[in-house]
């Protein structure tokens, strides 16, 4: 089934807090993993890399981290890290002038790597269980940004597993990344167009698809708007997703309508997700919550107010 929800501030805050309220309130949608995407202040000097290594020696895996960096010519500098055994989460600060697709490449060469996100604003943070174990393990309340998505996932295609799940970083091109709720039918030959160009993809979800496919069309030039409502036409399937970069995030629905959306909005901020309930955890009471039509894109951007 799937939950989805995202915030868009009218003014940089509490984006991980409000997501987290949101995502436990959805917790009932999916509970195999939950994941955050949350954008802060654009670094003008920066990219932070979010990666996971599961099935690893960390100590030994980062050491290899650091050399591959090294090797490269790249300046990386760690910035947080988590521990379990034998697998680790962490965050690195890296030259904004590395190339991310060159990045990535380097980085997943070292076993049990897996990228999660490249940008210059975005943090990616998912793990397996609901929103509130998530944060109890990854302190995602505590974090401050300016828009921000979260998803809870019941696994209905690939395997349960912290890699495959939600938010979808669209590699190689940085901060923009997608949850989806729903089935892309097609998601098969839109893949195979994409590898006949050259991109590379790290799990076999249609949602991973959907996020290359979306960033592609913004890297030639389209607006959010003009990519996600040249979606509605390409895509098959039922499906409602949000897709953020670091300027905002829009959302979009099938023609069909099958995966709900709704939408509040207040002097302070944009809310939406799948469910009004999620929406009345982060708006004040008596705040309107309208439903999204069918075959519908909206999109905020974070630095205006409506």
């Amino acid at each position: 089934m799937c939950g989805l929800a995202g915030i868009v501030l009218k003014q940089p805050g509490d984006v991980g807090q409000a997501l987290v309220a949101m995502g436990t309130a959805l917790v009932h949608r999916g509970g195999d993993s939950t994941g955050f995407a949350i954008y802060d202040e654009v670094s003008a000097d920066h990219l932070t890399v979010s990666l996971h290594a599961v099935g690893v020696d960390t100590a030994a895996t980062r050491v290899e981290v650091d050399a591959v960096l090294a090797a490269a010519g790249i300046r990386g500098e760690l910035m947080e890290s988590l521990d379990r055994d034998a697998e680790f989460f962490a965050r690195y600060r890296v030259s904004v002038d590395a190339d991310p697709a060159t990045l990535t490449r380097y980085l997943e060469s070292v076993p049990g790597v897996t990228v999660h996100a490249v940008g210059r604003a975005l943090t990616v943070i998912k793990d397996l269980g609901s929103a509130a174990q998530v944060d109890q393990v990854h302190r995602v309340g505590g974090r401050r940004g300016r828009h921000g998505t979260v998803h809870c996932r019941l696994a209905t295609q690939g395997t349960v597993d912290v890699d495959a799940s939600h938010p979808f970083w669209a590699r190689p091109f940085p901060d923009v990344s997608v949850v989806h709720h729903g089935h892309i039918t097609n998601s098969e030959r839109l893949r195979r167009l994409l590898c006949a160009r050259g991109f590379t993809f790290r799990t076999d979800n249609d949602s991973e698809t959907l996020a290359v496919y979306l960033a592609d069309r913004l890297d030639q030039g389209e607006d959010l708007e003009v990519a996600m409502a040249a979606s509605l036409r390409d895509l098959d399937g039922i499906f409602t997703y949000l897709l953020a970069t670091a300027d905002g995030v829009g959302v979009a629905r099938d023609r069909w309508g099958a995966c709900p959306l709704v939408v509040a909005e207040t002097d302070t901020m944009i809310a939406f997700g799948s469910e009004e309930y999620a929406l009345l955890t982060v708006v004040p009471e008596g705040t309107r919550v309208r439903s999204i039509g069918e075959e519908a894109v909206l999109v905020w951007k974070s630095t205006v107010t409506s």
